[in-house]
């Protein structure tokens, strides 16, 4: 992924989830994934060489949840990569309300002080938007949630990335 706070094993299971989440709303490899960030409206294919298996279900139906914010982080991350200026180089501290900090894509690994941030990511996955669990509620009910953070600095950027599955389609704004 190269993505700082992602080790190639952890890649892996990330990436793992999200063909699974793409598989279980009947996507193949290359599937079109519309993107709407900070305003601009775009897309991208999701592509990947593995087939998913009967025996994928025994890995991830156990906990849904869990497999749908891990697919939901692995094209997040991305996506905040490729579209914004910055990456993720850690998991933001429990309690918090965020789930990632962010730091500019430049930075440099020998100089990089660990409780350094330039941005944060909040991240939420969908399996399937409903009437009343939408993208965009997803993201508005985040962003509500993003004004009692803790443990952040306010002045930074803060992204919320909503990714569902279903249609597939990513949203990421900015607090």
């Amino acid at each position: 992924m190269g993505i700082p706070v992602i080790s190639k094993r952890g890649a892996g299971l990330l990436i793992e989830c999200c063909m699974y989440c793409m598989h279980t709303r009947g996507h193949k490899t290359n599937v079109r994934l519309d993107l709407k960030v900070l305003g601009a409206k775009g897309a991208c294919a999701v592509c990947w060489n593995d087939t998913v298996t009967r025996t994928w279900s025994y890995r991830y139906d156990g906990n849904e949840t869990k497999t749908t914010e891990h697919g939901a982080t692995a094209i997040a991350l991305m996506v905040i990569k490729e579209y914004t200026d910055y990456t993720a180089v850690r998991e933001a501290y429990k309690g918090t309300r965020v789930d990632y900090v962010l730091s500019r894509k430049d930075f440099d690994e020998d100089t990089f002080i660990f409780d350094q941030a330039d941005a944060y990511v909040e991240i939420r996955g969908i399996r399937k938007e409903t009437k009343g669990n939408t993208i965009v509620s997803a993201a508005r009910k985040k962003l509500q949630r993003l004004n009692k953070a803790v443990g952040i600095d306010k002045d930074l950027p803060c992204y919320v990335a909503v990714v569902e599955f279903g249609q597939p389609h990513t949203r990421i704004v900015q607090k």
